[in-house]
């Protein structure tokens, strides 16, 4: 069993939208450092690559001296989705990276570097905006009692994959699925680990696994939450939708 999630640039325009404006913590909670979007610009798809964003933004950051909030002129992000690899199985990961920085009444080599400085901070594990996929959208459901030999109908992600095309951003995912009869145990490939579920003190232990939708979020990117969320809603209408057919 597989399903197709497909975003398009409509949509995640009219995310942004909402999103917008927003800021990015550059530093920690006590931190000032940031960079603040506002008045979002052309929004488009870039195959093979992610969502680029232009838009105008102040920039927070005491990098090579400047203390001060410094105006862009324009400023063009890339916002690019990635199938990682979990505790649990497959992640969706969002990365943030600024393409081009025009920064206001300041040396292009200078913008060069502040640009670089800033995407270092991007890059680092701790932006990263993470969705686990096998412990979102592994769940078991009960069967009515009217079916009388069947008790759960069980269901795993088993792999995931995302392209880019210049219309959407397209999320696949293919499932390891089945009915349980009464009276035995969900397979072990449609269940998370032992170890994973002990670490949640939330999942009772006895009895077939229950549904469970959980979006993990290892970042405060504003713009790759806009994005996660219009994934995450996604995935729950499709893993319903694949549910019922079944």
């Amino acid at each position: 069993m597989w399903t197709e999630i497909v975003l398009s640039r409509e949509d995640l325009t009219r995310l942004l939208t909402q999103a917008f404006p927003l800021t990015i913590r550059l530093g920690d909670a006590e931190s000032d450092n940031s960079l603040a979007l506002s008045e979002l610009g052309d929004v488009r798809l870039v195959p093979d690559l992610g969502l680029r964003i232009e838009c105008k933004a102040r920039v927070r950051w005491p990098v090579l001296g400047i203390e001060l909030p410094v105006a862009l002129n324009a400023l063009t992000l890339m916002l690019v989705p990635s199938v990682g690899k979990g505790a649990h199985g497959d992640t969706l990961v969002f990365r943030i990276a600024i393409e081009h920085a025009d920064f206001t009444a300041i040396p292009d080599i200078i913008d060069q570097r502040i640009t670089k400085a800033i995407n270092a901070k991007l890059e680092s594990k701790d932006a990263e905006l993470c969705w686990d996929l096998s412990k979102t959208l592994t769940l078991s459901a009960q069967l009515p009692e009217l079916l009388e030999e069947l008790d759960v109908f069980a269901m795993r992600p088993k792999w995931a994959k995302v392209r880019v095309t210049d219309e959407a951003v397209v999320y696949a995912a293919s499932f390891h699925s089945a009915f349980v009869r009464r009276g035995e145990q969900v397979p072990a490939e449609l269940t998370l680990t032992a170890d994973a579920e002990s670490a949640d003190p939330a999942i009772p232990t006895d009895g077939p696994p229950r549904p469970r939708s959980i979006i993990r979020q290892r970042a405060r990117s504003p713009l790759a939450a806009a994005g996660m969320f219009g994934l995450g809603a996604g995935a729950a209408y499709f893993a319903l939708r694949a549910l019922t057919r079944s």
